[in-house]
């Protein structure tokens, strides 16, 4: 984009995963309107075989001189504002050296609280997020109100904005088949209900399904050789081929704020089933894109997995981004 122009800086300095997603998806939201900013992906540099990768976080140096450069951008380039799509280890405090040049400055916290079986960011560090920052967007009201009760943030610093739909030209036949095909799809972490799905399977008739668990962090349990595992993670290929082929994608979460993945499944047309827990319920209408799961127990997601397969769904797909623009407008103020 026409840097020279640019009054706001998006970034996002992780590797891959929803973080990367959305900030993609938001640079490309601005391409398309015409809004220039400045992109700031995660440090490339060289490696000993000559190739370039993305920096590890344990190079001090290159991160210092990565935060020196944006510092300078902003400083020197009439940077009015810049956002941070997904917190890094590294950028913690970079806020308030932000703001003492006169630069607004807008985080998007996706939690609350970190979730079962994840390390970052713990509570004390998205609470040092909520102040090194002048706005802070959230994706679901769930989060926006906890960030209230946890840490006592002012409500009025906070935004809510829908998680975006990406736009996804879906050239994926689903093949006919006598079987409907019930995904769970994800990083594998505990609080993506893994055990409580192989529960429920064990009390459903199979004769017409085929139950598929696919990411890197979900282990295959020995006693389900009727379930298919791909345990590895998805590329962005693999991911959207999966969910494209499939009947239902459920969401069986113990613990939830919103999800990235179900605004892929609402692009491609797929109906999801998702737990009635933090703003999961949101990111959906029920009968139209998805149905939520009212009993977490094994019975009760057995039966709504059986309800949602037998229902007829007006359409689970979104002819328009308008979550993409309504995030991009709340970032950069242009409402």
């Amino acid at each position: 984009m026409n840097a020279a122009r640019a009054q706001h800086i998006v970034i996002y300095w992780g590797r891959r995963g929803g973080g990367l997603d959305l900030f993609n998806l938001f640079v490309e939201e601005c391409k398309e309107r015409n809004i220039p900013i400045i992109a700031s992906a995660r440090p490339i540099a060289s490696r000993r075989d000559g190739q370039l990768a993305a920096i590890s976080i344990t190079n001090v140096k290159a991160w210092f001189r990565a935060k020196k450069t944006l510092l300078w951008q902003a400083s020197e380039g009439g940077i009015k504002s810049v956002v941070f799509i997904m917190s890094s280890p590294w950028d913690l405090f970079l806020g308030k050296r932000l703001e003492k040049s006169g630069v607004e400055v807008v985080r998007i916290i996706h939690d609350a609280n970190p979730h079962p079986g994840e390390r970052f960011p713990p509570n004390f560090w998205i609470n040092l997020l909520t102040k090194d920052c002048s706005r802070i967007v959230t994706l679901s009201n769930y989060v926006a109100s906890q960030l209230t009760v946890i840490y006592g943030v002012d409500p009025t610093k906070i935004m809510v904005c829908s998680f975006p739909s990406p736009k996804i030209e879906n050239h994926l036949d689903k093949m006919v088949s006598s079987q409907k095909k019930i995904l769970l799809i994800g990083r594998g972490k505990t609080y993506q209900g893994q055990k409580l799905l192989e529960k429920a399977w064990d009390l459903m008739d199979k004769t017409d399904k085929v139950l598929v668990i696919a990411g890197e962090g979900f282990k295959p349990n020995p006693k389900h050789s009727d379930i298919e595992y791909k345990n590895w993670w998805m590329t962005r290929e693999e991911m959207l081929e999966e969910i494209a082929t499939c009947d239902l994608v459920v969401f069986p979460y113990i613990e939830a704020s919103q999800s990235g993945t179900i605004p892929i499944c609402k692009a491609l047309g797929v109906p999801v089933l998702v737990s009635n827990l933090g703003g999961l319920s949101e990111q959906i209408v029920v009968g139209q894109d998805g149905v939520v799961i009212e009993n977490l127990t094994p019975q009760g997601l057995a039966d709504s997995i059986k309800y949602a397969l037998s229902t007829k769904f007006i359409s689970a797909q979104l002819l328009e981004s308008e979550e993409s623009m309504n995030l991009v407008s709340g970032c950069l103020k242009l409402r």
